[in-house]
Formats: structure tokens, sequence, C-alpha cells
């Protein structure tokens, strides 16, 4: 942000000062920024007279450069620096201090895990006798956890690592799990407050585990009373509901950082405006949520991130603190959140694994080096991770990388097979080893295999998730109906199949296609073990045939609304989402059936790699090269089927 100073039309020019802190120019003003302050806390005044004085229309509230916090340097890697906030009322001005300090003088402080929002420094806090300006939402935060009568020691990113100093940056980085796991407790600051938040965490209260002399007790939410209290809560419009929505929208559940922050935390408390609960309590509401078939009316990720960071909490706690998950792998459940700088994509996950590819933290590289050489040391951990994870964009889009590095700026669209369930069991490539060679330029990768088949056939979208903010019950089954409405396309590619190749039922086919071959977890009993799918399989079809009398809850609809309640089909459905959401369906010219990444396109090769889990999708380029679209999943030949005739002998030159 500038401050400026008003000169005669001839001297009009603009002078950037501490970029990228802007304000609009007003006429009639001609402006530049003034040599003797830096950043204005508000827009300067539209309607000042033109005139020489420096900043005769300054706002209240300007800085002058000798104010300013001035960062000491750090004496040893490994040190630290903690905020102490000084006792005061509501509205007084924040007074603060800084000290250096190190892991092994074990010192006492709770950390803060927050959004940053916008980059705007409209606020401030003092430093000893000195300013350092803080953006809205950080400063709302230290007014919400200042002390009346007390100091309060917490470890803050923007404050305590001088973020104007590259190379500090990446070493303090490089000890974040340090510090979010050695802090007491890490404070989870969602914002401030909204309408009826009472309403959104009395209901999480229900789920906070409560000590009763020597035994732990919480809430039966399975009681008949408490589910008969709870009935309105599948009115999406219920103050109750509207208050929870509110909550799991908020910015923190999409920022790429928290996701550390919250894994190594020993303990979290989840803040919004005046209203606490521990991590434990919501996590549970959620699971709680997902179980009852609540979270089909919210919009975002929210859930998603709470669910895998407990996913990587237990492992973790398994496995005595330490993560063997390639660092790939976490960036790419985690694709979706959103990282100011674009380079924390990968070194936001560096401190949670120790499959990082020797990768640390370096703020002078670009996007398309660090991208490329993360791309390049995973190889040698597992390559097809690293492809498994490349999706296909047109030319022109940025960063500029090869088609077999994975973009993480790039929109989150679908779920890769290989990496969103460890447990397939596939093995198309075999037990062979994985051959993949890249060149010295770092630009061309060279993998070894056949060409198994041509794409023949590709459909529209088959499902897409929902993203409408409000889901509406329209929306809900607007979702449903497209997805009955697009069987129409499948049934028409999927019976020129009709026998399936191979020695698999044409049915039994179509039901594990839909599935990936996914088992259906907790449904066991349900039939026997062959019958599973199909059976899954035909009651999909007929819940889906029967959309209109569900969603109209009539009497001749009750076995539709007892259907979309039955275990196997919401399990069917559920897989089905998880695996095919974003994919084409196609058909090969052999007759396979299969699913392919949304770039897809009739030419495309059907390839099996020496080694892969999975097949992948390749795109003749030029001079005998090929452009990499995707991984993809072929019914039929996902077990290792392929290589009784196929030899893993061709190389693909990929770019």
């Amino acid at each position: 942000m500038l401050i400026f100073c008003i000169l005669p039309p001839s001297e009009v020019y603009v002078v950037t000062v501490l970029a990228p802190y802007v304000i609009p120019l007003h006429s009639p003003c001609i402006l530049k920024p003034c040599p003797n302050h830096v950043r204005a806390l508000v827009k300067p005044c539209p309607n000042c007279v033109q005139t020489m004085s420096p900043c005769a229309h300054a706002p209240i509230g300007v800085i002058d450069r000798t104010e300013l916090y001035h960062y000491q340097p750090m004496s040893e890697y490994g040190d630290f620096r903690l905020l102490v906030i000084e006792p005061g009322g509501l509205n007084d001005e924040i007074s603060c201090t800084l000290f250096h300090t190190a892991f092994q003088r074990k010192p006492q402080y709770r950390a803060l895990s927050y959004p940053w929002g916008n980059n705007n420094m409209t606020h401030s806090v003092r430093i000893r006798n000195e300013v350092l300006p803080v953006t809205a939402n950080l400063h709302m935060a230290l007014k919400r956890f200042r002390l009346p009568d007390q100091q309060l020691t917490l470890w803050i990113d923007a404050i305590c690592i001088n973020q104007q100093n590259e190379r500090e940056r990446e070493q303090q980085v490089q000890v974040m799990r340090q510090i979010y796991s050695n802090a007491e407790s890490v404070i989870i600051w969602l914002g401030d407050a909204f309408a009826n938040i009472e309403e959104a965490f009395n209901f999480i209260h229900r789920f906070e585990v409560r000590q009763t002399g020597t035994q732990e007790t919480q809430s039966n939410m399975d009681d008949p009373e408490v589910i008969s209290s709870l009935k309105t809560f599948s009115d999406k419009n219920t103050v109750l509901w509207v208050a929870i929505r509110s909550l799991l929208d908020r910015q923190w559940f999409m920022r790429t950082w928290v996701v550390q922050e919250a894994v190594v935390a020993s303990q979290a408390q989840v803040v919004c405006g005046n209203q606490t609960c521990s991590w434990e309590a919501l996590s549970k509401m959620v699971t709680w949520m997902q179980e009852k078939g609540f979270m089909v009316w919210l919009s975002g990720y929210s859930h998603r991130t709470i669910g895998m960071i407990n996913v990587i909490k237990n492992e973790m706690r398994a496995e005595n603190g330490t993560l063997s998950w390639p660092v790939a792998a976490l960036a790419n459940f985690f694709r979706y959140l959103k990282a100011t700088d674009p380079r924390d994509k990968i070194f936001a996950f560096l401190g949670l694994t120790l499959v990082n590819g020797g990768i640390k933290p370096d703020y002078s590289m670009s996007c398309e080096e660090l991208y490329t050489k993360a791309a390049i040391l995973m190889l040698e951990e597992d390559p097809f991770f690293i492809l498994s994870c490349a999706e296909y964009s047109a030319q022109g889009s940025e960063p500029s990388l090869p088609s077999w590095v994975p973009n993480w700026i790039g929109k989150y669209k679908y779920k890769a097979t290989a990496l969103f369930s460890f447990n397939h069991g596939f093995m198309t490539g075999g037990r062979t080893s994985k051959r993949v060679i890249y060149s010295e330029s770092g630009q061309t990768l060279t993998v070894t295999g056949f060409v198994f088949d041509i794409v023949s056939r590709v459909s529209q979208h088959l499902y897409n998730e929902v993203t409408s903010h409000t889901n509406s019950r329209e929306d809900v089954y607007k979702k449903f109906f497209d997805k009955r409405m697009l069987f129409q396309e499948f049934d028409e590619i999927a019976n020129d199949s009709n026998p399936y190749p191979g020695e698999m039922n044409f049915e039994d086919a179509l039901s594990r296609l839909f599935v990936c071959d996914q088992p259906l977890k907790g449904c066991e009993g349900l039939h026997p073990s062959d019958q599973l799918h199909k059976q899954a399989y035909r009651a999909m079809r007929y819940f889906l045939r029967h959309l209109e009398d569900f969603y109209a809850r009539d009497t001749a609809a009750i076995d539709v609304q007892e259907l979309a309640n039955e275990p196997l089909v919401n399990a069917y459905l559920r897989l089905s989402s998880q695996n095919i959401s974003y994919k084409r369906l196609c058909a090969s010219s052999r007759r396979y059936l299969g699913w392919l990444p949304d770039a897809g396109a009739l030419g495309d090769v059907i390839c099996i790699f020496s080694g892969a889990d999975v097949p992948y999708l390749l795109r003749p380029d030029r001079d005998d090269h090929y452009k990499l679209i995707g991984e993809c999943y072929i019914q039929g030949i996902m077990h290792g089927e392929a290589l009784i005739n196929g030899k893993l002998v061709e190389q693909f030159n990929i770019l």
C-alpha cells in the first residue's frame, strides 16, 4: 500500500513501493509515492486540492518509515521467534514483544493456525517502540486472544518469520513441523462470528468427550430422543443447518499449510468468534454427518480436509510419528487446497513425510523448476506416482511444464486411481521392474511398455459433483438425475461390448467398472461375495430409474426410500462417486470399457508400462514422441491379464 503526494500534471508518474499494496488513483489528484512515508492504512482522499505540500491528503494512521519494525537476524539454524502479547482491553492498541528462542530451551507457547485472507496490511501492532503492519484477519485474532490481565505467548508465521527475508523463510519452513508439534496447543482460528454461531457450536459440543471421575463419556447421538430432537437437521433451511454450513465454509479448510499444522498438533482448539470446541469434537460431528448422509448438502471440501487430516494423524500415531507416503501423494490428496505462493503446494508437505526426495524449501526457484525437480526426485522413489498425479492441460497454460510433470496449481478435477486407493491390488504391468529414464535436460521421459489398444469411443462426463454454494434439494436431485440421464449414453457405448472380451460376464464387467473393481466394505454379509457387485449395480439402476417417486415421497415410493437408505446402495454410490468423478467412459477398438481423464479423446493410445499398477493414456505428438494425458482404468486388464500376449519392450518418449 502506498502513500501518495500531489504533483503538478507535468510530473505524473507512479513509483511502486513495497509492492503488492496498491491504492487506486483518484481524479483530479495526480499522485506519486511520498518519499517520507510508507503504507497508508486507508485510501487517499478523492477530493483533495492540488498542492505541493507533502502528504496534504495523507490519511490517519500513516506509519513513518523510521517507525517500522526491524527484525533482528537469528543467530543459529533452528532458532525461532515467539511473540509475547501484552495484556489489554478490547479497544486498546495491541502491544507486543518478540524474542528469539530454541527448541532445546523448551519454551511454553501456543501456535496459531489461521487463513491469511488477502495480503492488504490494513492494521498494525506495536512491537516495543516500532510498528509492524498486519492483515485484518490477523489483527482480529490478536484482539480475540489477548488476555486482560496477563501476557500470552504465541507463534504466528506472519509475525515470527521475517516474510521479506527469503533465506529466513526457507529455514523456518524446515522447522515448522517442530514448531507446531512442540506447542502446548494449536489454536485453529476460523475468523469472526457469524449469525447464530452458538447453534453450530452447541451442536458440536454434543460430540465432546467429557471426563466423569475416571470415565470418559459422550452424548449418545443414536439415542432415539436425540435423533428425534434433530429431525429438523435434515431441512437445510433451519437455523442449525445454516450455521453448520457457515462454519464449514470458512477459508481455513481450504488453506494448504493447515494440513501440517493440524496433523502434528498434540492438542488443537477450534475457535470462531467467541465460540470454541476441540478438534476431536468437530471431527466427530463431520463423521456423524457423513454417516447420516447430511454431507450431500454441503458445498466445498471441508469434510475432505478434516477427514484426510485425521487419516494422516492416525497413520503417524501408528508409525511412531512417521509417515511414509510420497510427497506427491500428499500433494495430490490436497490438490484442491489453496496457497498464496504456489511453491507451497510442495513445500507445505515436506515436513510431514519421510518420502520427500530430499527436496528442501528454496524460494529462489520458479514453479517450473520446483515442480520439475520434485517430479524428477520422486521418479527415483516411485515413478508411477508422479505419472498418476499428472493431468494433461492445453498448451499455453501456466506454468509451462512437460506433460509428465504434475501442475499442482491446476484445478482439482479427478481422483487418480493409483493414488486414491492404496490397497487397490492392481498390477496391470505385472511385478516387473519399473523402467523409467529421464533426459539430462529434464524435459523428456522414456518409459518401457507396449500399446494395448486405441480409444474408439468417448462419452461426455458421466458424473460431476454438485459445487453449487446453496446445494438446494433441487441441486442434489439434479446431480442424480443427470447421472441417470447419462446412463442412456453409457448403455449405448457399453452395449457394443456385449459379450465382453475375455472371460468376464458382461453384467459383472459393468458392475465392477462403476466402482473400478473396489470392494464394497461393510456389505460383505448382505449377498454372496461373487454376487455383491451385481446386486448393488442392479439396485443402483433401479434407484436411479425411480428418482421422481423417491423425491416426491409418496406412499408408492416407500420401497425406493428404503432402497436409498440401504447400505449396499449407499456404499456402491459412494464408491462410484469416489472413483469415476470427472472421468469419461471409453470403449477401445477391441471393445474394452474403461475410464479416461477429462482430456481423453478419440485416437489416444492405451499403454501398459512395465511394473505400473494402472494403464496410462498417451497422445501421439511430433517425431515419435507422446504427450501424457493421464492414467486410466480399463476393465478386464487391471490384474495383468494383458501381459499374456503383450511384451514390455517398446519405448515411449514422453514430452
